[in-house]
């Protein structure tokens, strides 16, 4: 969670897989301490979710959103609530190794605060590291034997257009999302950037060291501040198209391949092109641009082999359509003014082996969050740091 964001709280059916593994009874008890936390008593049913949104279907759960205010004040109350406690908050913080101790059972954490190096001590680990901590946690984990399996790695592209045309999928779900094999990949919408018509932000994800280069990818936010009320309009809203690999795209190939390509082709930052081109279709191909300035004109087709080229190509397509027909316009319209901007990379956690209370294979070692590799979303992160609190708790 960031200051300038909004965020959505997605209910299940989403997180499919944390729910499975906390059993119903506990998952939605804990789910309704999360949803105290973020300060609701419930998510409201979507209850104007189409099961088929002219020819896609959508899949159905509850979403509430957090407005960019609402979340400004959460942030700033948890970390008041941690200082009136004395709980010592280190800031511009990097941990860089975590081994246990010789002389006792404990953890010895190290690292830099505002370059400064520090060496702590700790009976119990909690890893809730996001993004920009993901190859270092890796790491770290790794040396300490943590089991895990492969992760399910998604690559795609992002696809940029007037926020008018996103107000229809926003109305009939505000994430959007539907999930549909496309020639040899599955395919899915992810990551739904529109509030009603007032569009939504476009914004790069700064990996630095993460990846074995140092490169830059994709993220969007819903452009929903003041709940809702007295909004700047944004001209535009986005969403990804992402294409789920086969196990044996792992790491591995992210890094020597995917991640290499991307930088040896457009070093390591966003390229755009029109809509028309990425679908090889005649259109107005030099009209319109990305709402970042950071990035360059390429053919994003360079970056996928013709497999998943294909795959993509496939579930824009459908997905342009079903949206003209929602706005009754012709498909050229949303062609035209559209533009597909690239690489987005998801869900390249590995699956972390856990127990329902989210404690790895090292004792007093617990992994919560993105970094689990079980479910992404808040509300999620916030279920399974409470399982590992409460497991935390009852043995001290």
């Amino acid at each position: 969670m960031h200051y300038g964001d909004s965020i959505k709280i997605s209910g299940y059916p989403a997180g499919r897989r944390l729910f499975e593994l906390l059993k119903p009874e506990r998952y939605f008890e804990l789910e309704q301490r999360a949803l105290q936390f973020f300060s609701l008593e419930k998510i409201l049913d979507e209850a104007s979710c189409n099961v088929d949104f002219f020819g896609l279907k959508l899949r159905k759960y509850p979403v509430a959103e957090i407005s960019s205010e609402q979340l400004e004040s959460k942030i700033d109350s948890i970390v008041q609530c941690l200082k009136s406690q004395n709980v010592k908050i280190r800031q511009r913080c990097v941990v860089n190794n975590i081994e246990r101790s010789q002389a006792c059972d404990a953890f010895i954490v190290t690292g830099f605060e505002r370059n400064r190096y520090f060496c702590s001590e700790a009976d119990v680990i909690v890893l809730a590291t996001g993004r920009a901590g993901f190859a270092s946690t890796e790491l770290m984990i790794g040396k300490l034997g943590v089991e895990k399996e492969a992760p399910n790695i998604s690559i795609g592209i992002r696809i940029e257009m007037p926020s008018k045309y996103l107000s229809r999928p926003y109305k009939a779900h505000k994430d959007f999302k539907f999930s549909e094999v496309f020639g040899m990949f599955k395919v899915k919408s992810f990551c739904f950037s529109n509030f009603e018509d007032a569009g939504g932000r476009l914004k790069y994800c700064y990996y630095h060291d993460q990846f074995d280069r140092n490169v830059v990818m994709l993220d969007g936010h819903a452009n929903f501040s003041k709940n809702g009320n007295n909004l700047s309009r944004i001209e535009t809203g986005n969403f990804a198209l992402l294409v789920q690999l086969p196990r044996h795209f792992d790491l591995k190939w992210l890094n020597a391949v995917f991640i290499e390509s991307y930088y040896n082709l457009f070093g390591g930052k966003p390229i755009f092109s029109s809509l028309s081109s990425f679908l090889e279709q005649e259109g107005e191909i030099g009209s319109v641009r990305p709402s970042v300035n950071d990035c360059a004109r390429a053919a994003a087709s360079q970056l996928f082999d013709p497999d998943v080229l294909n795959s993509l190509r496939a579930a824009c397509k459908k997905a342009v359509e079903s949206i003209a027909e929602a706005n009754a316009v012709p498909v050229a319209d949303i062609v035209n003014s559209s533009v597909v901007v690239a690489p987005e990379v998801e869900f390249f956690w590995p699956r972390v082996v856990v127990g329902d209370t989210f404690e790895t294979s090292v004792p007093n070692l617990y992994i919560v969050g993105d970094a689990a590799g079980v479910a992404q979303g808040n509300l999620q992160a916030c279920v399974a740091g409470l399982a590992a609190a409460d497991s935390i708790n009852s043995n001290n």
